[in-house]
């Protein structure tokens, strides 16, 4: 009666991030479409908010993260089709900045997430952090970090480097002043990448020869 599977379980959780307005049964009505319709041995119906979630534990993240990181490294090409890319200095711009989010106010998400705003833990929500990578043209998500709201921006953009270094080159990013780090900004520009950052005030960053970079189409990388 419930044709529910892993496969299935995989689909529904991708549907749902396409429809935000829709809760469970929603949207694997809108997932499954006609089946209602068709003449089962057996009538089918939706199953309901607790049979979703009990399939969506025994799925895991780690199929959900894979599937990620398959889709990003094609939307990149659909977001971006020849002739509309955002480039600057012939590079394709990109940004990257960083998140958080509230989770569910449970004993097992405090634990694992904690939370942020108060120096014992007890903010209204356990929340988590997150960064994203992603394209000007079209703002396709190229990457992305995920952790507990006490790992820095810094800490999950650092990690996006080393797992995926490919992910920057060959690309211009535009961050704000959080990012600024000798250590950060050399592994990207070892991977291939270059950076327009802000600078926190009272930080003194003296010009290398050759003077300031004129402003506007005749600026040089």
């Amino acid at each position: 009666r419930r044709l529910m599977s892993l496969e299935l379980t995989c689909r529904f959780t991708v549907a749902m991030t396409l429809s935000p307005e829709c809760d469970y049964r929603e949207t694997m009505t809108r997932l499954a479409g006609h089946l209602p319709d068709l003449p089962w041995a057996r009538r089918w119906h939706v199953p309901t908010a607790r049979v979703f979630t009990s399939w969506r534990r025994r799925l895991g993240w780690q199929v959900m993260e894979e599937l990620f990181w398959q889709a990003a490294g094609s939307i990149t090409g659909l977001a971006t089709p020849p002739g509309q890319a955002a480039l600057w200095c012939g590079l394709e711009l990109c940004a990257i900045d960083g998140f958080q989010i509230d989770l569910p106010d449970t004993a097992a998400s405090r634990e694992e997430f904690g939370s942020s705003g108060t120096s014992d833990g007890t903010g209204p929500f356990p929340q988590a952090r997150a960064v994203l990578v992603t394209a000007r043209a079209g703002r396709a998500v190229l990457g992305a970090a995920m952790d507990a709201c006490s790992a820095g921006e810094q800490t999950l953009i650092a990690r996006l480097v080393a797992g995926h270094p490919g992910l920057f080159a060959g690309r211009v990013f535009v961050v704000d002043r959080n990012f600024l780090g000798h250590e950060l900004a050399t592994a990207i520009l070892d991977a291939g990448g270059h950076l327009v950052m802000r600078v926190r005030q009272g930080i003194s960053l003296p010009a290398v020869p050759g003077g300031w970079l004129s402003d506007g189409p005749g600026c040089r990388t």
